[in-house]
């Protein structure tokens, strides 16, 4: 008996609501109707509205479907050509106002802001427009990306947020302002997800061929190398409360995998503590000397003790120094990575009890950028 398709879901920004596309079964067998929206209270577990659009087939997509904070409005894109955007009212699931693109541009992202007063959108020319959350009205246009606004993603407290586009950039806003925090983040492919750490220290950010980058918030620099994952494309991504570490899960087909990693750290803009210049140099063997000439530097190994004393004495908030105890560690014990636990012993006795119940799945094959053609951007008129 073939399986009934499970019917798309949108969460409001509380978790307090679901909206539901719902199913219209015929013959004993479910199909989506993309016409028909349920709301449900996630709290009591009932349904208490519903929005039916006959004239309309609704697109289900989570980059163009949102709550406002407050839970009175839901804006959905419309499956069509032009695909206009929808806000209705949720407590009469009546049509508030509707915004129609701007020529071949259609909308790729909406989000409310966090306190409902604004709609964001973007589009396939990469625009990024404001609206007033409540009535429709458009209040300013910004020329964000060269095309492909794809993605718009807040930051947990709704003080920043990130435009991600189809062409290799995405941008860091202030939410109340709108102007651009920091130099763009510049990649080598489209990026589809910006996670912001709980702090707003930091950004990650993914892309379509899967690499993974942790980036500071206040001058757009990358704290490390990219981060490819074994298997699939397109990660999602999440720092931990603490953020310390980031998890990253891909999903592609029947492949699926999540890790985990250890976030680099960062702050306030601020040089690097003396003793990093130095512990640099023990491990080189070379410094630079007063003519900018490359000389040797082993003498300053015999001072490796004394700088292991030093930063051991550091306390743990001070910058870097987490990093540098687990650095200089002699412990046999000592954990994988700053801020872990797990031991190498125990993280590989972990990866053997899962590769025995966890069944071995080859990674798909990844387009090139080769081989993958470009995205082509909507013509302007």
């Amino acid at each position: 008996m073939p399986s009934s398709p499970v019917p798309p879901l949108i969460l409001s920004q509380n978790r307090h609501l679901a909206a539901i596309f719902g199913l219209d079964g015929t013959g004993g067998s479910a199909t989506v109707k993309m016409s028909n929206i349920d709301f449900w209270d996630l709290r009591t577990g009932k349904k208490f509205i519903g929005i039916t659009a006959d004239d309309v087939i609704f697109l289900w997509r989570f980059e163009t479907t949102d709550f406002s904070s407050d839970d009175q409005r839901f804006v959905v894109r419309e499956n069509t050509e032009d695909g206009a955007l929808r806000v209705y009212g949720i407590g009469d699931g009546k049509l508030l106002f509707q915004l129609s693109p701007e020529g071949s541009a259609s909308f790729h992202a909406a989000r409310f802001t966090h306190d409902g007063t604004r709609l964001l959108t973007g589009n396939a020319w990469g625009t990024l427009q404001i609206w007033d959350g409540v009535s429709g009205k458009p209040l300013q246009s910004i020329q964000a990306h060269s095309y492909g606004l794809d993605r718009i993603d807040f930051s947990p407290d709704g003080r920043y947020y990130a435009t991600n586009s189809a062409d290799g950039t995405a941008q860091v806003r202030d939410a109340a302002t709108h102007e651009p925090v920091g130099a763009p983040l510049v990649h080598a492919a489209t990026v589809n997800r910006v996670q912001f750490s709980a702090d707003n220290t930091r950004v990650a950010t993914s892309t379509t061929t899967g690499a993974v980058r942790v980036w500071d918030l206040r001058t757009g620099l990358p704290l490390h190398d990219p981060l490819k994952h074994a298997v699939g494309n397109n990660p999602n991504l999440d720092f931990s409360a603490d953020g310390k570490f980031l998890l990253t899960h891909y999903a592609t087909g029947d492949a699926r995998a999540t890790r985990l990693w250890a976030a680099p750290p960062t702050g306030p803009a601020r040089q690097a503590p003396p003793w990093l210049l130095r512990l640099a140099t023990i491990c080189a063997g070379r410094r630079l000397d007063d003519s900018a000439k490359i000389v040797s530097a082993l003498d300053e190994f015999d001072r490796l003790d004394e700088l292991r004393r030093e930063i051991a004495a550091l306390p743990d908030d001070a910058p870097f120094a987490a990093w540098g105890k687990w650095f200089l560690s002699t412990d046999a014990a000592r954990p994988i990575a700053p801020s872990f636990t797990v031991t190498p012993a125990e993280a590989q006795k972990l990866a053997e009890t899962l590769a025995k119940v966890t069944p071995a799945t080859p990674p798909p094959a990844a387009p090139t950028p080769a081989t993958t053609p470009a995205p082509t951007p909507a013509p302007r008129p």
